[in-house]
């Protein structure tokens, strides 16, 4: 399947599994006498979806100028969200050098890895070396 057959096929199944999503959050809370909370659920929905149709439209050019622009008109937010990026990149590295230092832990070590003793060879009675 090629790239774009791919992107479609994920654009049919997402589209009615986000509507069935948004309204299964907004119901379940009108259910439960919470209207105001529901408008909020729906509300981030939108904005997400508003995001999502975005990023499905736009080419790598656009939103790496776009994430210019923003991080020219408030550079606070994007010093803050570049020192996030680098402290979750930090946290996975550790992580990960961690999971593997337990699993070698579970790993019993390969058969080069131990040297079985050898007892020295007995040459018999009266030889010396």
């Amino acid at each position: 399947m090629s790239a774009r057959g791919a992107k479609e096929k994920a654009q049919q199944v997402a589209g009615p599994a986000k509507e069935k999503a948004q309204d299964g959050v907004a119901g379940e809370l009108r259910r439960q006498g919470k209207e105001g909370q529901a408008r909020v659920a729906e509300q981030a929905a939108e904005k997400v979806k508003a995001a999502g149709e975005y990023l499905q439209q736009a080419d790598g050019e656009s939103l790496v100028q776009t994430a210019a622009n923003v991080a020219r008109e408030n550079p606070a937010a994007a010093a803050a969200a570049a020192v996030g990026a680098a402290a979750g990149f930090a946290a996975g590295r550790v992580i990960k050098a961690s999971t593997r230092d337990d699993r070698a832990d579970d790993v019993p070590p390969a058969a080069a890895d131990v040297a079985p003793e050898v007892p020295p060879a007995d040459d018999g009675p009266g030889v010396r070396p």
